[in-house]
């Protein structure tokens, strides 16, 4: 079975852990970002072919088996825990989250 992953985000390192884990032979299955213009970039550059302005939307059409939180660090919390609430696994990029607080809620 190959590994279905997400990427929040559309930066440097959202490209880094995608090429990685094309290599790893997963499949590149969603982008989610709130650019339209940057999030059709990184998915045309990395053949990806859904595309979400949430990770809401994105976890209600499921097809994910894993995501990497690589958004703003104040989405960290809410995405990681949208997604773990949907079963599905979470590479979150650092810092985890920004308060002690969210820390705990994870």
């Amino acid at each position: 079975m190959t590994l279905r992953i997400a990427f929040t985000g559309t930066g440097y390192i959202s490209k880094v852990h995608a090429a990685a884990a094309k290599t790893a032979g997963a499949e590149l299955a969603a982008v989610v970002n709130h650019k339209p213009e940057s999030m059709a970039g990184f998915a045309r550059e990395l053949g990806i072919p859904r595309q979400y302005a949430n990770i809401n939307d994105m976890l209600k059409d499921g097809g994910v088996d894993a995501v990497v939180i690589s958004t703003p660090n104040y989405l960290h919390a809410p995405e990681t825990i949208a997604a773990l609430h949907a079963g599905v696994h979470v590479m979150v990029e650092k810092p985890i989250t920004t308060t002690v607080a969210e820390a705990r809620d994870l």
